[in-house]
This record gives C-alpha cells, structure tokens and sequence, in this order.
C-alpha cells in the first residue's frame, strides 16, 4: 500500500476530491486521518526511549513498528494507494516525519483556495471567524506561510488550487494520477457524484461540513 500525503486547507475542495480518486477501486481517500498524531506521537516517545532502544539494539525495530502504523490503520482497505489526509502533514517537521518512518520519497497534495473564499465558506455554514482559527486553524499566518512554501517549486509538493478543481476536474484529477505516477483510471466521472466514505459532521456539530454536490460546478453559496 503505497502512502500519498493529502494536506492543506480547509473548505478547498478535499472532500470531493478525495470522492472523485475513490472511484478508482485501487485508491482510497477518505477523511481526516489519525495517523500523523500517531506517528507524531511514536516519534515522541523515541525521544524518551531512545537510551533503552539504542541500549538493546532496537532501533530498525522501532522504525517497523512506526512504518507500520499506517499500514495497520488501513488494514481493512483493499487498495494500493492510500490518500492519508490530514492538514499538518504539509508543516516541514511533519513531513519529515513521512520521510523516516513511512517513505523516503513523500509526496504531498495541497489543496489552497483564496483565504477570504475560505472565510466566507465558513460563515455559511455558521461557523464565524473566531471559531474557524479556534477550531479549525483558519488563519491568515497559516495562510501566508503555506503561500511562502508554495513559491519554493518544490517537486514532491502539488498543489491544487479550489477554482482550478471546480473548472477543470478531469485536468486536475489527471495532474494527480501524473505526479503520483499511478496507473491512470479512465472510469472517472463527473456527474452523480457520491462519496463512498461519508463522515458523520454531528461530531464537527456542523451541519453540511463535508457535504459534496453530485454535480462539480460554482455555487453562489460558496
């Protein structure tokens, strides 16, 4: 099961994206994920433990135990690439958290949008701009630093603009499938779309969170 790292902000399109790559029966995308913290906090631990690791000559068996932690996550996933998403994998430290325990070749999928379409998005789902930093992390510095990493090229890093998924999905989804360097899935369709991993947004206590319109389009109600 090959690992893909799917990250950025919020309200940019992560959700129908994630539905439209399921539709290829060798992928699977699905919500917010667990495994960074997981990881995060195996690699926490070794700092801890690293005298007893290192004393009884456990290191590589700390380092499978980590690498496993995905592949045990997705265990009851038939699919040979897994879209992991979660918004911190795209912050440097975490990404180098992929690179040693999980792939030394990570490869990340960031989705952006405008900041004030991201705000205004928000709003309509009730939610104002105090609880978007405080609960969801929506901030203009978050912002601005993804913007500052963007402009670094760098090649393991695609990004994706919203407007750009809405207007031409096909091109997006393909721009994917190229970067991944996945087999290409001509069964892709864009109309009567459903997501086969639908999360419960009573959790979030906000209705229409990771609702997805069956038809990919712009809305006046972003």
């Amino acid at each position: 099961m090959e690992f893909i790292a799917l990250t950025g902000l919020p309200r940019t399109g992560s959700t129908l994206l994630s539905a439209i790559l399921s539709q290829n029966p060798e992928i699977h995308s699905e919500g917010l994920s667990p495994v960074m913290r997981m990881v995060k906090g195996a690699d926490e631990a070794l700092k801890i433990e690293k005298g007893h690791i290192i004393a009884g000559n456990k290191e590589n068996a700390f380092i499978r135990t980590v690498h496993n932690i995905y592949k045990n996550y997705y265990s009851d996933i038939n699919a040979k690439f897994v879209f992991d998403k979660h918004r911190s994998w795209i912050i440097p430290v975490h990404e180098d958290l992929i690179k040693r325990y999980i792939r030394k070749d990570p490869k990340l999928i960031i989705q952006m949008r405008d900041f004030g379409e991201i705000q205004e998005s928000f709003r309509k789902l009730g939610v104002n701009k105090s609880e978007q930093e405080k609960e969801h992390g929506v901030s203009k510095q978050w912002y601005d630093n993804l913007i500052k990493l963007r402009s670094k090229n760098l090649p393991n890093h695609l990004w994706i603009d919203y407007n750009d998924l809405v207007e031409d999905a096909p091109k997006v989804i393909k721009s994917i499938y190229d970067f991944c360097d996945i087999p290409f899935f001509e069964n892709h369709y864009y109309e009567n779309i459903q997501n086969p991993n639908k999360i419960n947004d009573n959790v979030y206590n906000i209705d229409g969170l990771h609702d997805i319109r069956s038809s990919i389009g712009f809305r006046d109600s972003i």
